[in-house]
């Protein structure tokens, strides 16, 4: 209808039920200067400079966060939304917005080294683990070897569709679609969910860590 709304990879899984879906639905409320447009048969996003920066249809990476804390606010929110757009979670969209490339790769190289970085399939959604669970107590991000690691021992991850390694100042990184570092080696992670996958396909020992969201605020509001 009129409603532009973000729908999580892989939400429509058979075999899920529908309260589980309605969770990985939401209303986009955009930065200030951003604006819907429709062009032929298109809905574009503009940001404040003018730059389309997705269409209806495209797999995007956003920087932002769930908006429910805060009921009052979101009453008053709902004042202004069409009524058939409310009953819905909010996602508050912060000012890095990326598109994600059809059929990305899912493993990538970090130049000039033999680093393992596997990612989420662009159409597969998140990888399927056998159960969601906090983050290890240990959150700060390792190098073993070729492997990146929650913690000296922990899982090695599975970082999400978008994200790519890097090197800063001698150190690897890894930032999302929009290049913001969202990990560094040595540091600790904001991470909420993600679940264990046993077994390993790949040259790095021990399970995997995988279906991770990694929390950043937006930086307007």
């Amino acid at each position: 209808g009129d409603c532009l709304k973000l729908y999580r990879l892989g939400w429509d899984e058979p075999g899920r039920l529908v309260k589980d879906q309605l969770q990985d639905v939401w209303l986009p409320v955009w930065p200030s200067g951003f604006t819907g447009r429709q062009d032929g048969d298109e809905t574009l996003v503009i940001d404040g400079d003018g730059t389309t920066i997705a269409r209806e249809g495209d797999v995007v990476r956003l920087v932002g966060r769930t908006y429910l804390s805060d009921e009052t606010k979101q009453d008053e929110l709902e004042k202004a939304v069409p009524e058939a757009c409310q009953g819905l979670f909010y996602y508050l969209v912060g000012d890095e917005v990326s598109i994600v490339p059809k059929n990305e790769a899912n493993v990538v190289p970090l130049p000039g080294s033999t680093l393992w970085f596997p990612r989420t399939r662009t159409g597969s959604g998140q990888p399927s683990a056998h159960m969601l669970a906090p983050p290890p107590e240990e959150i700060v991000l390792t190098l073993d070897g070729d492997c990146l690691r929650i913690g000296k021992d922990g899982p090695v991850v599975i970082w999400p569709t978008g994200f790519y390694p890097d090197t800063m100042d001698g150190q690897v990184v890894v930032r999302n679609g929009a290049g913001r570092v969202m990990a560094a080696v040595g540091q600790e992670m904001k991470l909420d969910s993600g679940g264990y996958i046993p077994g390993n396909s790949g040259p790095c020992r021990g399970p995997l860590w995988g279906g991770t969201r990694f929390l950043e605020e937006p930086t307007k509001p």
